[in-house]
Order: C-alpha cells, then sequence, then structure tokens
C-alpha cells in the first residue's frame, strides 16, 4: 500500500481549507502519525476539526489505514521538522553573517589606514632624526670651523711673527754683511 500517496491526498485536501498549514507523517512501527503546525492555530476552532476529520476519513480509512493519530505540534518542535519555518532563522543568520562581514571589512580597512598612518609617522620621525642629525652635524661642523679658524689665526699670527722676526736675523745678517 502506497502510504505516501495516500498522505499526499490528505495533505491536498487539507491545504484547500487552510492553505498556511504544514503537515507531515511519520511510520512509529505499525502506526502513522499525522502531525501538523498552523500559525495561530486554535483548539476550540470545531471547523478546522471537521475538515482534518473528514480528510482523514476520506483518505487514510478509505485506503484501510485505521491506526492514524494526529498530533499538532510546537513551533520550536515544527521548525526540526519542516525545514521552510527555518529560513526566517536561515535569513536572520545570513544577516548576521553580512552585518558580520561588513564589520569585519570596515575593521580590515581601519586597520589598513592605521598601518599607513603609522608608516607616515615613522617617515616624519626618520625625516626628524635625519634633520636633527644634519643638524647636529652642521653644529658640529660649525664648531670645527670655528676652531679651525681659531687655530689658523693664531698659527697664522705667530707665522707672521716668526716671519717678521726671521726678517729681523735676516736683515741683521744683511746689514753685517
Amino acid at each position: 500500500m502506497d502510504v505516501k500517496g495516500v498522505f499526499e491526498k490528505f495533505k491536498k485536501q487539507i491545504k484547500i481549507s487552510y492553505p498556511d498549514i504544514l503537515v507531515g507523517f511519520e511510520e512509529i512501527e505499525e502506526y502513522y502519525r499525522v502531525y501538523y503546525y498552523l500559525k495561530g492555530f486554535n483548539i476550540k476552532d470545531m471547523n478546522f476539526h471537521k475538515i482534518m476529520g473528514t480528510a482523514i476519513l476520506e483518505t487514510f480509512y478509505e485506503n484501510g489505514i485505521f491506526n492514524l493519530g494526529q498530533t499538532f505540534i510546537s513551533l520550536e518542535e515544527a521548525k526540526k521538522v519542516f525545514p521552510e519555518l527555518n529560513k526566517e532563522i536561515i535569513i536572520s543568520r545570513m544577516d548576521l553573517t553580512k552585518e558580520y562581514r561588513r564589520e569585519l571589512k570596515m575593521m580590515v580597512a581601519i586597520e589598513e589606514k592605521m598601518k599607513i598612518e603609522l608608516e607616515k609617522i615613522r617617515d616624519k620621525e626618520r625625516i626628524i632624526k635625519e634633520f636633527e642629525i644634519e643638524k647636529n652635524t652642521n653644529e658640529f661642523n660649525n664648531e670645527i670651523k670655528k676652531f679651525i679658524n681659531k687655530l689658523n689665526i693664531t698659527n697664522a699670527e705667530k707665522y707672521l711673527e716668526s716671519l717678521s722676526w726671521d726678517n729681523k736675523k735676516v736683515s741683521g745678517l744683511s746689514s753685517a754683511a
């Protein structure tokens, strides 16, 4: 016996009156369980029970399937059985993933910008150090030049004095001759 075919007929018959109902079935040994989930389901809705009872009579009972039960399942149970209910969860997870990716991209962009700014700061530090070294070198060179100039002036004066003293000797020698 094709129980799945009978179930599909049953499902179509129920969906005519309740298009949003989610219906499933399972075989537990020799027993069949029809479970359903309907958002906003009211257990006191007698019209629902009438339609469900008629559908069971016209499908399962007509085909000799009497060992059948029906159960309303909660949303949590329905999410385990009906993947279409998980679309909301999947969509929200996808939204979270998109949000996470966007935040991650921003973090990476900020990190890259920080690296660039840090490199600029390091370049400026290098320039400042080079300038200070050059400045210190220039100051040092200027001090050396001043010192050399002082030495040169002192030596030049001594040299001139020695030349003039030699001139006296030379002039004294020439007059003696």
